[in-house]
């Protein structure tokens, strides 16, 4: 049996950012994510959309290099060419994420977390963690209302981690 302090569900950015905020209070964190640890933002959506935006920004300028005094290209744009930079781009930032956070001493869990129980302490086929779960993932965090923090809660959002940690944001 693992025995963890906080448990956080999911390794998208906020959990990642959460578990190594964690480790920094914390002897025991576990992460658990059922994609790869970078989640959306990494993936799909954040950094494979500034990809193909800073590409067409650049042909954009390529088109007008002709103002300048320098040679116009073709009008023809290669998009597996395109992608392959998106993906190359990707590749640089989502690999060896894992491995990242084992090294640092995270548990990481692959699969969905589920509770079987409205009891906080009842979570299937995971770890129960001794003080605090953070719940990180956008989509659920909106669909709940947070609860107010009191000492003897065990499930927090991202935002309620940090009183318990006495940070602040900046």
């Amino acid at each position: 049996m693992v025995n963890l302090d906080i448990l956080i569900i999911g390794a998208g950015t906020a959990g990642e950012y959460a578990a190594g905020t964690a480790k920094q209070s914390f002897d025991s964190v576990g992460m658990i994510e059922k994609g790869p640890v970078g989640g959306d933002c990494i993936f799909h959506a954040c950094i494979p959309t500034k990809a193909l935006v800073h590409a067409a920004r650049t042909y954009k300028k390529m088109k007008s290099a002709d103002f300048y005094g320098l040679p116009a290209i073709d009008n023809t744009i290669n998009y597996k060419e395109v992608k392959a930079f998106k993906d190359r781009i990707i590749r640089g930032i989502g690999t060896g994420r894992d491995e990242r956070w084992i090294k640092s001493g995270i548990k990481l869990f692959k699969g969905n977390a589920r509770f079987i129980s409205p009891h906080p302490r009842q979570l299937e086929s995971y770890p129960v963690p001794r003080k605090y779960a953070l719940w990180s993932q956008r989509q659920q965090i909106s669909e709940r209302t947070p609860p107010q923090w009191d000492r003897h809660q065990l499930w927090l959002t991202f935002a309620e981690l940090f009183p318990v940690l006495e940070l602040q944001y900046w």
